[in-house]
């Protein structure tokens, strides 16, 4: 509780009595947006750029004129299942939130049951599909079928056919591999050597010891920080030179970015706006692609809301009017580039080709690898 108070307070800007007597003097209905993200533990990165931005979509919201007034509560999951329904149960039960985002793909599983149970709108940030489970669930990613196009299209300019798969198991990165395996069938990608280890794992020496390096054009890492950057770490000392690619944002995302200096990653999202605000709101630019996306749901679900407020005669819409709209959202152009609602309860937005650079990474077009 005392979390989801002080990000409020810190947020708004205000001590608690003045915040009190502005709220007195607001006669609009509020909002309430309840949000779950890692705060703490090895993850607390993308919980910090996630308080960035929110941070920033409520300065933009303030900026603007509205029908109602937007409330912002954020509980630490340390991106840990059980702990993220413990968060909802808090944003629900304390703070009576209107709605709910997660980040990641274990939080976001985790809390599809409880939104349909409470029949409250969950916008999650996950790559697997049992986040959108039910009528109250969608998910704002680009899933990992839509990345394999320009996946190949970037092995094809390169000249990568013979790949290494080295992946974390999990239902993330299980995705991936599978659409590696279907890619294979095809006679796309020839799999020469692979990997697979249980979450939690550190010592990849072995895999790399056992490789065909005569066989490998290119080496494929599937995983989240901090294994992605173990894996780096290990390959080079082993001496394996091969390039690093892969699909998803891992490379992107990592907290040791610098370890892929020069490397490729299949990306979803134009992250060059995102990247320039990020430096004014973090001092770095985007660690995490939480961040931007949290704020452009927050503003999707505004603008959402807004829609709504003339059309009903009540203080907020329901749970089931404001699903409704988000399902019939067609377009919308935010900060990391122009999203589409799909049948399948995903936002998807488009995949670009992601160079990693000493610092940062930029957007490169096929033609320019």
């Amino acid at each position: 509780m005392w979390r989801s108070l002080s990000f409020l307070l810190s947020v708004l800007g205000l001590a608690t009595f003045a915040m009190a007597g502005d709220h007195a003097a607001d006669a609009r209905p509020v909002v309430r947006i309840g949000i779950v993200a890692p705060l703490t533990g090895e993850m607390s990165l993308i919980g910090e750029d996630v308080t960035a931005w929110v941070a920033q979509a409520k300065r933009e919201l303030q900026a603007r004129p509205t029908c109602y007034r937007y409330e912002f509560f954020i509980e630490d999951d340390q991106l840990q299942a059980q702990q993220t329904v413990n968060a909802i149960r808090r944003l629900v039960g304390w703070n009576k939130v209107n709605v709910l985002l997660t980040y990641g793909s274990a939080p976001g599983v985790a809390a599809a049951p409880y939104a349909n149970s409470i029949k409250i709108p969950h916008m999650a940030i996950a790559f697997d599909p049992r986040a959108t489970v039910g009528d109250y669930n969608v998910s704002f990613l680009t899933l990992i079928p839509s990345h394999m196009s320009v996946f190949l299209e970037m092995l094809k300019k390169k000249g990568y056919h013979n790949l290494a798969i080295f992946a974390i198991r999990n239902a993330s990165w299980q995705m991936v591999i599978d659409e590696l395996h279907k890619t294979e069938k095809s006679g796309n990608i020839s799999i020469v050597h692979e990997k697979i280890y249980v979450p939690g794992e550190r010592d990849f020496r072995l895999g790399f010891q056992m490789m065909p390096q005569d066989k490998v054009d290119a080496m494929v890492f599937l995983s989240w920080s901090p294994e992605i950057n173990i894996l780096a770490h290990q390959a080079r000392e082993q001496g394996i030179k091969k390039p690093i690619i892969s699909i998803g944002g891992p490379l992107v995302l990592s907290g040791e970015r610098q370890l892929f200096d020069g490397q490729l990653d299949v990306f979803f999202g134009d992250f060059d706006k995102a990247n320039q605000l990020a430096v004014g709101l973090t001092g770095h630019e985007v660690y995490s692609s939480a961040g931007p996306l949290m704020h452009d749901e927050i503003l999707l679900l505004a603008d959402i809301y807004e829609n709504l407020s003339g059309k009903i005669f009540t203080p907020l819409p329901t749970s089931e009017q404001v699903m409704t709209a988000i399902k019939s959202t067609k377009e919308r152009t935010g900060i990391l580039g122009t999203s589409v609602y799909h049948e399948d309860k995903y936002f998807y937005l488009p995949v670009y080709v992601h160079r990693v650079e000493k610092g940062g990474f930029r957007t490169v077009k096929i033609e320019d690898l």
